[in-house]
Protein backbone atom coordinates (compact mmCIF):
# COMPACT_ATOMS: atom_id res chain seq x y z
CA UNK A 1 0.00 0.00 0.00
CA UNK A 2 2.96 2.19 1.15
CA UNK A 3 4.97 1.32 -2.10
CA UNK A 4 2.06 1.47 -4.18
CA UNK A 5 1.24 5.15 -3.23
CA UNK A 6 4.78 6.40 -3.88
CA UNK A 7 4.63 4.71 -6.77
CA UNK A 8 1.66 6.63 -8.41
CA UNK A 9 2.87 9.85 -6.35
CA UNK A 10 5.80 9.48 -7.87
CA UNK A 11 4.62 9.24 -11.40
CA UNK A 12 2.51 12.11 -11.10
CA UNK A 13 6.12 14.22 -9.86
CA UNK A 14 7.93 12.67 -12.59
CA UNK A 15 5.18 13.16 -15.39
CA UNK A 16 5.07 17.15 -14.26
CA UNK A 17 8.45 17.13 -14.27
CA UNK A 18 9.54 15.74 -17.42
CA UNK A 19 6.80 17.53 -19.46
CA UNK A 20 8.04 20.60 -17.50
CA UNK A 21 11.65 20.01 -18.69
CA UNK A 22 11.15 18.93 -22.24
CA UNK A 23 7.95 21.01 -23.39
CA UNK A 24 7.59 24.16 -21.27
CA UNK A 25 11.47 24.77 -20.61
CA UNK A 26 11.18 26.94 -17.54
CA UNK A 27 14.37 29.01 -16.14
CA UNK A 28 15.84 26.43 -14.53
CA UNK A 29 14.37 23.49 -16.13
CA UNK A 30 18.19 21.83 -16.61
CA UNK A 31 18.76 22.49 -12.75
CA UNK A 32 15.02 20.75 -12.41
CA UNK A 33 16.21 17.78 -14.40
CA UNK A 34 19.64 17.11 -12.60
CA UNK A 35 17.70 17.65 -9.37
CA UNK A 36 15.15 14.46 -10.53
CA UNK A 37 17.95 12.72 -11.62
CA UNK A 38 20.46 13.23 -8.81
CA UNK A 39 19.29 9.67 -7.10
CA UNK A 40 20.31 7.93 -9.83
CA UNK A 41 23.74 8.42 -8.59
CA UNK A 42 23.21 8.16 -4.61
CA UNK A 43 23.00 4.68 -3.27
CA UNK A 44 19.30 4.08 -1.95
CA UNK A 45 21.04 3.30 2.27
CA UNK A 46 22.71 7.39 1.29
CA UNK A 47 19.05 8.47 0.24
CA UNK A 48 17.37 7.05 3.57
CA UNK A 49 19.64 8.04 6.10
CA UNK A 50 19.53 11.32 4.32
CA UNK A 51 15.77 11.27 4.89
CA UNK A 52 15.87 9.75 8.34
CA UNK A 53 17.89 13.20 9.74
CA UNK A 54 15.91 15.46 8.01
CA UNK A 55 12.41 14.47 9.21
CA UNK A 56 13.37 14.17 12.55
CA UNK A 57 12.24 16.78 13.45
CA UNK A 58 9.01 17.38 11.70
CA UNK A 59 5.81 16.17 12.62
CA UNK A 60 5.49 13.67 9.97
CA UNK A 61 8.58 11.54 11.36
CA UNK A 62 7.52 7.86 12.34
CA UNK A 63 4.15 8.08 10.14
CA UNK A 64 3.99 6.03 7.00
CA UNK A 65 4.20 9.44 5.14
CA UNK A 66 8.10 9.51 5.36
CA UNK A 67 7.55 6.27 3.72
CA UNK A 68 6.23 7.55 0.62
CA UNK A 69 8.28 10.41 0.59
CA UNK A 70 11.38 8.15 0.30
CA UNK A 71 9.49 5.93 -2.14
CA UNK A 72 9.00 8.79 -4.23
CA UNK A 73 12.35 10.41 -3.93
CA UNK A 74 14.53 7.17 -4.50
CA UNK A 75 12.05 6.05 -7.91
CA UNK A 76 11.66 9.34 -9.09
CA UNK A 77 14.57 9.35 -11.96
CA UNK A 78 12.89 6.13 -13.19
CA UNK A 79 9.58 7.81 -13.50
CA UNK A 80 11.20 11.20 -15.46
CA UNK A 81 13.83 9.51 -17.69
CA UNK A 82 11.10 7.08 -18.85
CA UNK A 83 8.03 9.55 -19.55
CA UNK A 84 10.77 12.18 -20.62
CA UNK A 85 11.48 9.45 -23.23
CA UNK A 86 8.06 9.76 -24.25
CA UNK A 87 7.21 13.08 -24.16
CA UNK A 88 10.09 13.73 -27.02
CA UNK A 89 8.61 11.26 -28.97
CA UNK A 90 5.56 13.61 -29.20
CA UNK A 91 5.02 15.63 -31.57
CA UNK A 92 3.78 19.23 -30.90
CA UNK A 93 0.86 19.33 -33.33
CA UNK A 94 -0.80 16.30 -31.20
CA UNK A 95 -1.12 19.18 -28.50
CA UNK A 96 -2.26 21.67 -30.72
CA UNK A 97 -5.10 19.27 -31.51
CA UNK A 98 -6.73 18.85 -28.06
CA UNK A 99 -8.87 22.32 -27.99
CA UNK A 100 -10.15 20.65 -31.44
CA UNK A 101 -11.28 17.52 -29.53
CA UNK A 102 -12.30 18.60 -26.43
CA UNK A 103 -14.68 20.97 -28.77
CA UNK A 104 -16.13 17.96 -30.72
CA UNK A 105 -17.08 16.18 -27.18
CA UNK A 106 -18.45 18.52 -25.96
CA UNK A 107 -20.65 18.92 -29.12
CA UNK A 108 -21.13 15.31 -29.22
CA UNK A 109 -21.58 14.53 -25.18
CA UNK A 110 -25.08 13.49 -25.08
CA UNK A 111 -27.55 14.95 -22.67
CA UNK A 112 -30.47 14.04 -20.71
CA UNK A 113 -32.86 15.69 -24.11
CA UNK A 114 -30.41 13.42 -26.35
CA UNK A 115 -30.92 10.79 -24.77
CA UNK A 116 -34.95 10.93 -24.62
CA UNK A 117 -34.90 11.16 -28.44
CA UNK A 118 -35.30 8.23 -30.92
CA UNK A 119 -32.33 6.56 -32.20
CA UNK A 120 -33.16 7.90 -35.65
CA UNK A 121 -33.53 11.03 -34.54
CA UNK A 122 -30.12 10.91 -31.99
CA UNK A 123 -28.26 9.93 -35.54
CA UNK A 124 -30.12 12.98 -37.12
CA UNK A 125 -29.01 15.19 -34.36
CA UNK A 126 -25.31 14.16 -33.92
CA UNK A 127 -24.99 14.43 -37.75
CA UNK A 128 -26.16 18.27 -37.44
CA UNK A 129 -23.64 18.42 -34.84
CA UNK A 130 -20.36 17.11 -37.08
CA UNK A 131 -21.68 19.24 -39.80
CA UNK A 132 -20.90 22.27 -37.90
CA UNK A 133 -17.07 21.54 -37.05
CA UNK A 134 -14.81 23.94 -38.36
Amino acid sequence: MVAGGGAVLGLILGTLIAYSTHRLQPRGFRSLDVLASLPFGIPGIVIGLGFLWSYVYLPIYGTLWVLVCCYMARFLPYATETIGAQVVQLDRALEDVVPAVTWLLDALEPNDAFLSLEPAQRRQRANRSLDRLP
